[in-house]
């Protein structure tokens, strides 16, 4: 009767063979070799558990060294071995980035000041705190602009600088 697994099927494995990555290793040889994603791994698990305060950083520090200058994949598994888990990383919505979501964010804040009444239609002191607000910063961006503008022109409004003909 043959020991192998049959296609489908999980490969056997007793006390002295570990699975890594659903492969396995036997502990008795050299196993299969690392790869820098598998040592990677590792340190990745034996930092969460240094910022989770279960090991210690002198402890964290010397598994991780091991876990790099590890060759073979079961020499790994015994540097995390009594550790639990890592945390399941929150899932975050995508956030765009830059001007799009400063935009999008005074378009949100605009619509709530404007319609936050009862009645659902804005009222007349709402919509002049907004166009106050409006007005407010359209007079600060062009006064900006033109306070940039005469920063780059020469003393006097002559363009090239100080004294320049």
């Amino acid at each position: 009767m043959s020991s192998s697994p049959t296609p489908g099927s999980e490969p056997r494995t007793d006390s002295s063979t570990a699975l890594i990555d659903g492969r396995p290793v036997d502990g008795r040889g050299a196993g299969l070799r690392a790869s820098d994603a598998d040592r990677h791994a590792v340190v990745t698990q034996l930092q969460d558990a240094v910022a989770r305060g279960l090991l210690t950083t002198d402890e964290g520090s010397e598994r991780m060294a091991t876990a790099y200058q590890a060759r073979y994949l079961g020499e790994l598994p015994p540097l995390t071995a009594d550790l639990p888990a890592p945390l399941a990383p929150i899932a975050t919505a995508p956030t765009p980035a830059g001007w799009r979501a400063l935009i999008a964010m005074v378009c949100v804040q605009l619509r709530s000041l404007i319609a936050g009444s009862v009645t659902g239609r804005p009222s007349r002191r709402r919509l002049a705190a907004v166009g106050g607000i409006v007005l407010a910063v359209v007079v600060m961006l062009v006064l900006g602009a033109w306070a940039l503008h005469g920063l780059s022109d020469g003393p006097h409004g002559h363009p090239g600088g100080f004294g320049g003909h």
